[in-house]
């Protein structure tokens, strides 16, 4: 078989496959729409906007700070009057206007959440 021949063949058969990912054979979608079982936060109404509440939420893992609320400034952190357990980069100043600073953080106790 001719090498050209053969890479055409092989890119009709990509193309192919890329299709059927999108569409049914049937026409129809390929997957289905959201439904409010789907673990998506876009679905999940009960996600957790920390622009709607004061504080952020109850400290549920106190070693993966990776799981608390990012903050961008300290100034969003006012609002809170609960006491809160914080994560800092000690290579970013907070006092510097041109340094990015991410401040990990959750609230010590149960009630924190309360919305504005």
């Amino acid at each position: 078989m001719l090498p050209s021949l053969r890479s055409m063949l092989a890119s009709l058969f990509l193309v192919i496959s890329v299709a059927q990912a999108a569409i049914n054979i049937d026409g129809s979608k390929a997957v289905d729409p959201v439904t409010e079982d789907d673990p998506s936060p876009i679905s999940d109404i009960n996600t957790y906007q920390p622009d709607q509440h004061d504080c952020p939420p109850p400290c549920a893992d106190y070693a993966n700070t990776h799981s608390w609320i990012p903050y961008f400034s300290t100034d969003r952190l006012k609002r809170c009057k609960d006491p809160m357990l914080l994560q800092l980069a000690v290579s970013q100043p907070l006092d510097r206007s041109d340094s990015t600073i991410i401040i990990q953080s959750c609230t010590l106790g149960s009630n924190s959440t309360s919305a504005r």
